[in-house]
């Protein structure tokens, strides 16, 4: 699902500036699946090692730097904590492999392009309605 907004402001005198937000929600650009069965509430997720250069994630991040330009802000919600590994497992697997294409990259400039930030939606979701207002403000 892809979200766009476009701002405009008149500021001062004639001169307008503009800027764009797009907002892309998306699934964890790696290999991996999740068996969806009624008996099981919370399924396992099972990560796939058949891409040990990340090249499918590579290809995913340029398209969008070449569509979007930079910079580029990867907002992880992911659980942080889990009794029994799940999104953790996947989450952390996206850092390794973030932290692999950012090193990668020719320069520091290059590196600034991607920010991955994690934010556990489902911990901070519990968080009084104004201190959650200026988390989310600080994002």
């Amino acid at each position: 699902v892809e979200t766009e907004q476009i701002l405009s402001d008149v500021g001062i005198g004639k001169h307008v500036q503009h800027s764009a937000f797009v907002q892309i929600r998306g699934s964890v650009p790696l290999f991996w699946s999740q068996v969806t069965d009624a008996m099981v509430p919370k399924p396992d997720i099972v990560l796939y090692r058949f891409d040990p250069l990340s090249e499918a994630t590579q290809t995913h991040l340029q398209n969008l730097l070449s569509r979007y330009a930079s910079p580029i802000f990867l907002l992880d919600t992911m659980k942080k904590t889990e009794k029994r590994p799940r999104e953790t497992k996947l989450g952390g697997e996206f850092w390794v492999v973030i932290d692999i294409i950012k090193k990668a990259l020719e320069d520091e400039r290059e590196q600034e392009h991607l920010e991955l930030i994690q934010w556990d939606f489902n911990a901070n979701k519990k968080k009084a309605r104004d201190r959650l207002e200026d988390e989310l403000t600080t994002l």
